[in-house]
């Protein structure tokens, strides 16, 4: 994981998603529920993310202080898909 920022990164996430990832004691509706709605995601949002709600992340100091967290207005899961979004925007 911080193998990718010391590769240059300015932000990465983990996923649930991709080979390794997972989920503990989720069942089959929920797996695709969460899984459908990263697709819908991504798309109205423009990104190209396997897990936009993933709570793993790592970003550089930079990133955070363009974004100015003070300004985020969401809250909950959609917290995180702002994050990514705004951090989109400034990079």
């Amino acid at each position: 994981f911080l193998e990718m920022i010391d590769r240059g990164f300015d932000v990465v996430v983990g996923s649930r998603y991709i080979k390794g990832g997972g989920t503990v004691n989720w069942p089959m509706t929920r797996r695709i529920i969460s899984y459908g709605a990263n697709m819908i995601a991504n798309i109205l949002l423009g990104l190209h993310m396997k897990d936009v709600t993933s709570g793993y992340r790592c970003y550089r100091k930079w990133v955070i202080e363009k974004i100015n967290i003070s300004s985020i207005t969401s809250e909950g899961y959609a917290f995180q898909e702002e994050m990514l979004y705004r951090a989109k925007k400034v990079n």
